[in-house]
C-alpha cells in the first residue's frame, strides 16, 4: 500500500471532528438517513478518483482511500463520544455509562423484548430519574407520567413528542403527530369518530361479532380455551366493523390471519429501538430483505388496501373509516393531495394496528385477572346481574366493573414502556430536579404503575382501590394507561366501551378459572414488551353460571 501523507490523515481526523460539531450536533437526522449515507458515499468516491488521479494504481487508491475514511469515521465517533460522555446537558443525570455513550446499549439490553424490567432494574439501581440514552432521561416519579406525557409541562410550554412518532413519516396522524400547532386539525376526525354518538353506534355493531365469540366458547363445553388467541381475534374482528364497517366473513378472516402475522413480525422489529426510531427507519431504507421489515410494509400496505376499499364502497353502518375519508374530502382546499393521503393512511394505520393491539393486550390482562381473583368477577356479576351490557352508557357508571378494569389496566398496562417527550425550551422540574430543554423524557407506565410513592402494595392486584379502598392510592399522577393532557389516547372512550361490554358478557354468562395444568405465571414469565404488552399464554375453562 502507498504511504498517506500526514496531512492527509490529520485532514480526515479534523474533518470527521468537523462533522459532528458543525452538522450532527445540531437538530434530528433521523429522517434524512439516506441522504447522510449517500453523501459519504459521494465523498468516498470522490476522494477515490482524487487520488486514482494523483497517479496511484487503483489498488492502492481503494486501500488509502478506506484508510483515510476510516480515520474519518474514527474521529467523528470518537467525538460524539466524549462530547456525549464528558459535555451533554445530561452528563450528570446517573445511569449506565455505556448508555451515556450510545443509544445501541439499551437496544442490546432489550434485544429480549423485556425493556420493562430493565426499566425497572434501572429504577432499583439508580433512583428516580436516570439517563438510560445519550439525550434521553427516564423517571419514575408520579408527578412523571402527568408533566412528560400530558403534554403542558407544569409551565405554559408543551412538551413535543418524541422521535419515536416519526416511524411512519410521511404518513402522520393524532397519534403520530410531533407538531403541537397541527394537533388540532389532526384530532379534528378522530373527536367526531368517537363522539357519544359515535359510541353507541359501535357498541351495537360489536354485538354480532361477540355473540360469534360466546357461542365458541360455549361450544368447547369445559375445554381449555387459548384467552390470547380468542381476546386477538374478537378484537380485531371488532375493528374491522368499527373501523371498516365490514362484518366477518372467510375472505377476512384470512385477510386478518396475514394483517396478525405481519403485526407479529414488524414488532420483533420495533420492540429494541425504543424511543430511538432511527434503527428502524435505517431497515425500511436499506433492509428491505429482512422479514420484520417485510412483515411491517406489508402491514401498512394491507392498511393502504382496505382504506382503499373503503373509498370505492357506500355504506350506512357508522365507521370511524367514514369520519376520516370526510376529513379527507372536506381538506381537499386547505392541503395538497400528498398530505390530504398520507394523514389518511396514517389515521388507518393508527386506528387499525395501534387501536386493536392495545385494546387486544388489554383484554387478554383483564381475563387473567378475572381467573386469579374469582372473588372479583363473582362481585362484578352482582352487579351487572340485572343489567343489559349492551348499554354501554350504563356500563360506564358501574364502579366496581370499572373499578375491576382500571387494576387490571394498572398492574398490565397495554402500553408498557416508551412514548417519549422532548422538553420544551423552558425545561422543566420533577421532585427538585431540572431537566434541561431539548433532552428527551419518557415516564414508563409499567414502573410508574408500581412506584410505591404512589400505590400502596404496588405489585398487588387490589381492585378496590378504585371503589371502598382509596387510601391504597398515594398519588394518582402515577395512574394514566392511556396517556395524559393534551396527548391522551385518541381511541380511550372505544376502547373502554370494548373492554367494559366483552368484561359484562363473559362475566354474566360464565364462571371463568385458569385451565387444570395451566400455569399462570407464564402471563408474567414470558411476557414480552414489543411497543405493546405482549403477555405470555393464558389458557382458561368457563363454566356457564346458568
Amino acid at each position: 500500500m502507498a504511504l498517506i501523507p500526514g496531512h492527509y490523515l490529520i485532514a480526515a481526523a479534523v474533518s470527521g471532528i468537523a462533522a459532528h460539531l458543525c452538522a450532527f450536533i445540531h437538530g434530528d437526522w433521523h429522517l434524512h438517513i439516506p441522504q447522510v449515507i449517500f453523501t459519504h458515499c459521494a465523498g468516498y468516491a470522490l476522494l477515490l478518483l482524487r487520488l486514482r488521479y494523483q497517479e496511484l494504481s487503483i489498488i492502492d487508491s481503494i486501500q488509502a482511500s478506506t484508510v483515510l475514511s476510516a480515520c474519518y469515521l474514527l474521529f467523528l465517533f470518537t467525538s460524539i463520544i466524549v462530547y456525549r460522555v464528558f459535555f451533554h446537558r445530561l452528563r450528570n443525570f446517573p445511569g449506565p455509562r455505556l448508555a451515556a455513550a450510545t443509544k445501541l446499549w439499551s437496544i442490546w439490553e432489550t434485544r429480549d423484548s423485556r425493556n420493562h424490567l430493565l426499566m425497572q432494574r434501572l429504577f432499583e439501581q439508580y433512583g428516580p430519574i436516570v439517563r438510560t440514552a445519550p439525550n434521553e432521561l427516564t423517571v419514575f416519579h408520579p408527578e412523571g407520567v402527568e408533566l412528560v406525557k400530558g403534554g403542558k409541562n407544569g409551565t405554559d410550554q408543551y412538551n413535543e413528542k418524541g422521535v419515536w412518532y416519526d416511524l411512519i413519516h410521511p404518513k402522520t396522524s393524532v397519534v403520530f403527530n410531533r407538531n403541537p400547532s397541527e394537533n388540532a386539525v389532526r384530532r379534528r376526525p378522530w373527536d367526531r369518530a368517537v363522539s357519544p354518538a359515535s359510541l353507541r353506534s359501535y357498541a351495537a355493531n360489536i354485538v354480532a361479532p361477540a355473540a360469534e365469540v360466546l357461542e365458541f366458547v360455549s361450544n368447547a363445553q369445559g375445554e381449555p380455551v387459548n384467552i390470547n388467541e380468542l381476546m386477538t381475534g374478537l378484537i380485531f374482528d371488532f375493528m374491522s366493523v368499527i373501523v371498516f364497517g365490514e362484518v366477518s366473513s372467510k375472505t377476512d378472516a384470512e385477510e386478518q390471519i396475514s394483517t396478525l402475522r405481519r403485526l407479529k413480525g414488524a414488532l420483533i422489529l420495533l420492540a429494541p429501538c425504543g424511543d430511538s426510531v432511527w434503527p428502524a427507519l435505517f431497515a425500511f431504507n436499506f433492509l428491505q430483505f429482512l422479514k420484520p421489515v417485510k412483515s411491517w410494509l406489508g402491514l401498512v400496505e394491507s392498511c393502504r388496501a382496505r382504506m382503499l376499499k373503503r373509498m370505492n364502497k357506500k355504506t350506512s353502518t357508522v365507521d370511524v373509516s367514514g369520519f376520516f375519508l370526510k376529513d379527507f374530502y372536506d381538506s381537499a382546499g386547505e392541503t395538497s393531495l400528498e398530505k390530504r393521503e398520507n394523514a389518511l393512511l396514517g389515521n388507518t394505520i393508527s386506528a387499525l394496528v395501534a387501536g386493536s393491539d392495545t385494546a387486544r393486550a388489554a383484554m387478554i390482562g383483564i381475563f387473567y385477572f378475572l381467573c386469579k381473583n374469582p372473588g372479583n368477577a363473582d362481585e362484578i356479576y352482582e352487579e351487572l346481574k340485572d343489567v343489559d351490557e349492551k348499554d354501554s352508557t350504563v356500563l360506564a357508571g358501574k364502579p366496581i366493573l370499572n373499578g375491576f378494569i382500571k387494576e387490571a389496566l394498572r398492574v398490565a398496562p397495554p402500553s408498557m414502556t416508551g412514548l417519549a417527550r422532548i422538553i420544551g425550551p423552558q425545561g422543566l422540574w420533577i421532585d427538585n430536579t431540572f431537566i434541561p430543554p431539548g433532552a428527551q423524557v419518557t415516564a414508563p407506565y409499567y414502573n410508574s404503575h408500581r412506584l410505591p410513592s404512589a400505590f400502596q402494595d404496588p405489585t398487588e392486584f387490589i381492585a378496590e382501590r378504585w371503589t371502598s379502598r382509596p387510601d391504597l392510592i398515594k398519588d394518582k399522577r402515577a395512574y394514566a394507561p392511556w396517556g395524559a393532557g393534551q396527548h391522551i389516547c385518541p381511541g380511550k372512550a372505544l376502547a373502554n366501551v370494548e373492554l367494559r361490554y366483552v368484561t359484562a358478557l363473559f362475566v354474566k354468562t360464565f364462571k371463568i378459572k385458569f385451565a387444570p395444568g395451566h400455569d399462570p405465571e407464564k402471563f408474567w414469565t414470558d411476557m414480552l414488551d414489543q411497543v405493546t404488552m405482549q403477555p405470555g399464554e393464558v389458557w382458561c375453562v368457563f363454566e356457564p353460571r346458568n
